[in-house]
């Protein structure tokens, strides 16, 4: 029996595995598709590519450097026109860093939330993707994320209209120990990742800012 391993698998989930998978032929009244279900998680599973490695480097001299640009970052400035338009944006483009970032060894960009390479592209052959604004009123570079266009619309409009589950994340994002904090899209479960420098960076300033 040939055992598939995915990524990531402990040999005995891998053996499970392999075992249902050829048991399946022989389960009665299972659903007709149910081998290509399982199939098709495998495949995706082997499929997913590389997220990005950013270790964070000298954390203590790092955590200080953000937390005194957190305390002199400006606040954002709105102009009342017939709708509230951001007229405020970091001192650098977040865009030029979050491509650094999440871009693997492997010259994919990856989404923090699906972890799915980009396939679209600009004309200029960059990537086409949103530089999604967190969940603080500062302007800060480190607050921002690198998000495809789906994930960037789900995240607006279930994170960032909603000002319970905003705080959540922001107590997630302070409480957490590994680089990815759990996230409801709507009936949705999934997860924000980030390497590691970016991670350290948001949760300072967001821990400078519910002190």
């Amino acid at each position: 029996m040939n055992h598939v391993r995915c990524s990531g698998d402990k040999p005995g989930v891998t053996y499970f595995i392999s075992m249902f998978i050829a048991a399946v032929p022989m389960v009665p009244n299972a659903p007709q598709d149910l081998y290509a279900q399982v199939r098709e998680w495998i495949d995706a599973k082997a499929n997913k590519p590389e997220f990005p490695y950013r270790p964070a480097t000298n954390p203590q001299r790092r955590s200080e450097h953000i937390s005194r640009d957190a305390g002199t970052a400006p606040s954002k400035t709105y102009e009342e026109r017939l709708r509230s338009v951001l007229t405020s944006g970091p001192a650098q483009d977040p865009s030029t860093w979050l491509l650094e970032l999440y871009t693997n060894s492997s010259g994919q960009m990856i989404c923090q939330i699906c972890e799915k390479d980009r396939p679209l592209k600009k004309r200029d052959g960059q990537y086409y993707f949103d530089a999604a604004l967190n969940i603080l009123s500062k302007e800060l570079q480190p607050l921002y994320l690198a998000l495809c266009p789906v994930c960037a619309a789900k995240y607006k409009e279930f994170v960032k209209r909603d000002a319970a589950v905003i705080e959540r994340v922001r107590a997630a994002l302070v409480a957490a120990d590994a680089p990815l904090v759990s996230l409801q899209l709507g009936g949705e479960a999934t997860t924000l990742r980030f390497v590691d420098s970016h991670f350290l960076d948001i949760r300072t300033v967001v821990g400078r800012q519910t002190s």
